[in-house]
């Protein structure tokens, strides 16, 4: 499980009608595991449930493959956007905001927060959007009889 940037997408098979991707990766963080060796991504893009994946973000990836090129699949939930954690924000986040460091906390044993929906992360990545949470149910009235 590692951390990385996104440094590059372009088509990798131009043939009427391919949709294959292909990208550049740099390893900015090891979460558990050896990734040292990715240096690529490879995934095929269709027009309806494939990636969305933004060059200049950051994403967790969690895999058992080998680099160095990290196959996607459609629909894949093994990476999660976390470029939240890298934002230009005056003061930078705490650690403890970061979601990586959720992450990183869970490969420890720690439970996840209650408050870290993953479908909310994953879905950065995915052409399926998943509906905000609800809001949350008014104040009780404190009007007095």
């Amino acid at each position: 499980m590692f951390v990385f940037r996104l440094t590059s997408l372009r088509l990798a098979d131009y043939s009427p009608g391919s949709r294959k991707i292909s990208g550049t990766i740099e390893i900015i963080r090891s979460l558990k595991g050896n990734s040292g060796a990715f240096r690529q991504l490879a995934y095929s893009s269709p027009w309806c449930y494939g990636l969305k994946l933004e060059v200049g973000h950051y994403y967790v990836a969690a895999t058992t493959q080998h680099g160095p090129i990290l196959q996607l699949v459609r629909g894949d939930r093994s990476i999660m956007d976390v470029s939240q954690d890298y934002s230009q924000n005056y003061p930078p986040p705490r650690e403890e905001q970061k979601l990586q460091w959720h992450v990183a906390n869970y490969l420890k044993g720690i439970p996840l927060p209650s408050t870290f929906r993953d479908e909310v992360y994953t879905a950065r990545t995915s052409g399926i959007d998943v509906p905000p949470p609800p809001p949350p149910p008014p104040p009780p009235s404190r009007h007095k009889r």
